[in-house]
């Protein structure tokens, strides 16, 4: 396996773990936010998918509406 790949994988492995936390918090406080993620490109916003969520590139503007 090299760098790259590993690299993907504990990015992959972080995000998943933020996204529970983030969830147990949620719990904790009484609700679930209603989360919507742009990618800032050409003077427009376009969401993203919920599977690319935590998936963000140096170099890139990103808008989450929470």
């Amino acid at each position: 396996m090299d760098s790259t790949t590993s690299a993907n994988q504990n990015m992959e492995a972080l995000a998943t773990e933020k996204r529970k936390n983030v969830d147990a918090l949620m719990t904790k406080l009484g609700g679930t936010p209603t989360v919507k993620v742009y990618l800032c490109k050409d003077d427009q916003n376009v969401e993203i998918p919920e599977s690319d969520y935590g998936h963000f590139f140096q170099g890139n503007v990103y808008l989450i509406d929470i």
